[in-house]
């Protein structure tokens, strides 16, 4: 499969030749660093797992004496564990940075060919195309580790948009690898990923509203959780420090709902109460219903034909990620996730590690990553 720079040198007629590139100098504090640019243009090469990649390359970076800068287009989001952004200078600019790394790392896009003109060591990821169409062009093959999703049955999308994206198929802990490899750091990550939930990476704070210390935090999504424990004195404590969504499988008083900080209720119940759904209604509240009896969701859409009502059980949720996960040892599981659980004063990653219930690991499925540390299973 040729290279598309071949293929655009056939067409026009012309040699390739080596580039010629003009870099401005920029003051980098760090003498020995890699780059990372996760930047996409296209959402088919927006890679979801770059957290747990540099979480994964951190410590045995730091131990060899090596730092990691971000690079790429100035309103880029801010990756954890990096050590400098940079995102606010030109292309000659960032076209420095690069040459005076150890490293770079990243999607398939410009900041890959300028390493490989300079002749760096790459690890490039691909996602909706084959790597032979467009891997580093000027590089030494030994200087380069490009990835790909399996290929062998289901190919490329060739595409900028893709339902699911195949690039989340590469798992982090190979990318990780693939820099330590390159970069002659021998060290075993200890790390193998067995699942991605949908919305892992998504923060937010589920409260219980059994705490005694009430947290104040205006930058994150808090729901308090009043369908593990129904509490309105712990709630109306949270709801005065913070603007919150509400998740219940019982009516709320009159008095409480008009709480200004209330921003949405997700309604719970085989049998909607409808003086409480109208006094949301009063009182500009927004909600979502969900049913949590299959049998019952006919009569309640009939009750409230006006509502959108969405089946919610523990069974079917239960049925459909078993499946998922039928494969995984579940022994020595560890969990992952952006979503915390307050919980009688301690946090938490998911409800399963409250309770140890199987039930409760797969009701939390979508919001968590599943993974082992490999000394572990063997």
């Amino acid at each position: 499969m040729s290279h598309l720079l071949e293929q655009y040198a056939k067409v026009c007629g012309v040699n390739i030749g080596e580039p010629i590139i003009k870099e401005h100098y920029y003051p980098v504090i760090h003498k020995k660093y890699i780059t990372i640019h996760a930047d996409a243009k296209d959402d088919a090469r927006s890679y979801s797992h770059w957290p747990i990649v540099l979480r994964l390359l951190k410590k045995p970076l730091n131990e060899n004496g090596i730092k990691i800068i971000q690079i790429g287009e100035k309103d880029a989001k801010a990756l954890p564990f990096v050590d400098q952004k940079i995102t606010n200078c030109t292309y000659k600019n960032t076209f420095y940075i690069i040459k005076n790394s150890s490293l770079h790392l990243g999607v398939n896009s410009l900041p890959v060919h300028i390493a490989s003109c300079y002749k760096k060591k790459i690890v490039n990821i691909f996602g909706n195309l084959y790597s032979e169409c467009a891997y580093p062009y000027w590089s030494d093959k030994s200087d380069v580790i490009n990835l790909t999703p399996d290929f062998s049955e289901l190919k490329p999308s060739f595409s900028s948009v893709e339902e699911e994206r195949r690039i989340d198929e590469i798992k982090p802990e190979l990318i990780a690898a693939s820099v330590l490899k390159l970069l002659n750091i021998n060290v075993d990550l200890n790390f193998e990923s067995k699942f991605f939930g949908v919305s892992y990476t998504q923060k937010c704070l589920d409260i219980v509203p059994n705490n005694s210390k009430v947290p104040n935090n205006k930058k994150i999504k808090i729901n308090i959780r009043m369908d593990k424990e129904f509490n309105l004195e712990g709630m109306l404590k949270i709801l005065g420090l913070n603007k919150c969504e509400i998740t219940t499988e019982k009516t709320i008083p009159k008095d409480i709902i008009e709480n200004p900080n209330i921003m949405k209720v997700n309604y719970i119940s085989s049998d909607f109460d409808l003086n409480f759904i109208k006094t949301m209604r009063k009182k500009n509240k927004k909600y979502t219903l969900f049913c949590n009896k299959k049998s019952k969701l006919g009569k309640q859409r009939a009750k409230l034909f006006d509502e959108e009502i969405h089946l919610l059980t523990k069974k079917s949720i239960s049925n459909k990620h078993l499946e998922k996960i039928k494969n995984i040892n579940l022994k020595d599981l560890k969990i992952l996730s952006y979503r915390k659980i307050l919980y009688k004063d301690k946090l938490y990653s998911s409800y399963y590690e409250i309770s140890k219930k199987k039930e409760d690991l797969l009701l939390d499925l979508n919001n968590i990553m599943i993974y082992h540390e490999k000394h572990e299973q063997e």
